[in-house]
Order: C-alpha cells, then sequence, then structure tokens
C-alpha cells in the first residue's frame, strides 16, 4: 500500500522531477533565497508585463494528502474530482488516464469506489512497471457515476477527443494505480497525449522559449532541494493568456527498461494578479517506488 503522504512527496519532485540541465551554468546562490521566492522573472507573454514565478506560494491544499476531502460528499461523478487528469501511454494498445489510489484517498469519492471490488490485502509484485487487471463490476460502477464518454486530450501537437473504454487497475505492495483507457490518438497530426479535460481550452501549441528557459532554472532550484529525481527535464508545449502546460517525459519508459524516466508527471501553471506564475495543477506517476524505498 502506498504511504499516506506519497502524494504530498510526489508533488514536491513533481514541481520537479529531473537532475540539473548537463552543460549548463547554474544561477548565482544569491538567486533563489527563501526570503525572495519569486525573483525569477519570465519574459511576458505581453510586452511589458513582468511575469514570475512563485516558488512556495502556490497552494498545497491541491496537493496534499486527502486534498479533496472537504469536497468530496457533494461529488457526484468520477470526472468532477479533478479539471485535469494526466495521460499516459501504458502499452502500443493502453492509452489511459491514471489516477492514483492511495492510503487516505487522495480521490476519496473514486478511492470509495474502487475498495468496494479490490480487496484491500492482494500483494503482488510483477517484474514489470504495471500489471493491469480488470474488474468488470469496478468498471460499471465507477462509469455508471457520470454520463462522460469522451474527453478532450491535449498533446504536444494539439488537441483531439478520445472515448473511454475501459476500467483496468494495477496493484501491488508499493502502489496502486487506476487508470481509465481511451481510444487511441493519431501521434502524428497531434502528438503525444498528455492532459485529458471535460472542458476546452483554447491554446497555442508551441514552445515559448523565455518561459522554457526560467522553466529550467525553477526546476534547477527545485532539484537541489528533493531526494528523487530523474534526468528528464520539463518542457511547456502550449500556452494562453492564462496557461503554461508543462510535461516532464521521454514517452519511451513504457516499452524501453533503459529510459531514464522515473516520474512522468504533466502541470499547469497559471498566471495569477501581480503577473505570478504559480502551478495550478499537477500529476504523475511513480515508476521508481518511492514507498518502499
Amino acid at each position: 500500500m502506498p504511504h499516506k503522504y506519497y502524494f504530498f512527496i510526489l508533488c514536491l519532485f513533481s514541481i520537479l522531477a529531473c537532475s540539473n540541465q548537463p552543460g549548463s551554468t547554474p544561477p548565482p546562490k544569491e538567486y533563489f533565497t527563501d526570503e525572495a521566492v519569486d525573483e525569477q522573472v519570465v519574459k511576458p507573454l505581453k510586452p511589458g508585463i513582468p511575469v514570475q514565478f512563485e516558488f512556495y506560494q502556490f497552494d498545497t491544499t491541491l496537493y496534499g494528502p486527502n486534498a479533496n476531502k472537504s469536497k468530496s460528499k457533494s461529488i457526484q461523478h468520477w470526472t468532477d474530482v479533478d479539471e485535469f487528469f494526466p495521460v499516459f501511454r501504458f502499452s502500443k494498445n493502453h492509452l489511459a488516464i491514471a489516477i492514483e489510489i492511495g492510503d487516505g484517498g487522495n480521490y476519496p469519492f473514486i478511492d470509495s469506489i474502487f475498495w468496494k471490488f479490490v480487496k484491500s490485502d492482494q500483494s503482488e509484485i510483477d517484474n514489470n512497471y504495471f500489471d493491469f487487471k480488470k474488474s468488470k463490476n469496478l468498471e460499471t460502477a465507477l462509469l455508471k457515476t457520470d454520463t462522460t464518454t469522451s474527453f478532450y486530450v491535449y498533446c504536444t501537437k494539439g488537441v483531439t477527443k478520445s472515448t473511454i473504454t475501459e476500467v483496468l487497475y494495477s496493484y501491488d505492495d508499493c502502489y496502486v494505480l487506476l487508470t481509465i483507457g481511451l481510444t487511441d490518438v493519431d501521434t502524428t497530426q497531434f502528438g503525444q497525449p498528455l492532459i485529458a479535460s471535460k472542458q476546452f481550452l483554447d491554446l497555442k501549441y508551441s514552445n515559448e522559449p523565455a518561459f522554457q528557459k526560467d522553466l529550467l532554472l525553477y526546476h534547477k532550484f527545485w532539484m537541489s532541494r528533493v531526494d528523487y529525481k530523474d534526468e528528464i527535464l520539463p518542457v511547456q508545449f502550449a500556452y494562453n493568456e492564462n496557461y503554461f502546460l508543462v510535461y516532464d517525459d521521454d514517452f519511451r519508459w513504457y516499452y524501453d527498461k533503459n529510459s531514464p524516466c522515473l516520474f512522468p508527471t504533466r502541470r499547469i501553471f497559471k498566471l495569477e494578479e501581480e503577473n505570478k506564475v504559480k502551478m495550478r495543477w499537477a500529476s504523475g506517476i511513480d515508476l521508481f517506488g518511492i514507498a518502499c524505498d
């Protein structure tokens, strides 16, 4: 079973997850301080408007253990537990939304359904990252809470729609993962699928160089403060006047055991008041096994 504080740790590493960029020059020591947490300036999308990362002032209630517990009683549909969901390819034929199931429950509404149909005394460990199983009763119980049948899927090159196909889960001593299968995406046209949502965002699918440059510095700052990291650098792939979408992934780990990617992650930064860029949402999966370390 995952440790009850695992998700909080994951989100700290999600701020996050890689090593320093080889060959790059680190910022001076005084560049980042605990007192001056938002000195990192990003060139604006609109001329004359400075934008800053906020390093410590993101709302941790969005990411900590039992973050959604207070609102769980009002949730009627599984898709309402969040505005966005991470999408990963687990095999050639398994593209899916990934939802972590954990002690205490980051999504109590989904957890409560899950544990009705999956025995809590299972303890299977496989040499593969994930050994997926199917429970028809679990699938029926989860999907009948909502009439949603498809999502907008935001990819590296554009947005498309994908339809729900099935519900699978993977369960071992360290990690419990629920996946909502989706119809495949044409990667030639849309690129790698990353984030699913019921809402449509009008985005420009490209890298904003100034933001990307400072995102890497932001990343380095956090990498000096976390214990778990890999070699994958964050990439900003889409944006509009309010949001910057970011991923950490090499898209190889599902078929290449030599992939250095241990913590594939998706994040959304939002432009807030006073031109602050704050992490609005983050979600990823743990291929390393922090809970069993």
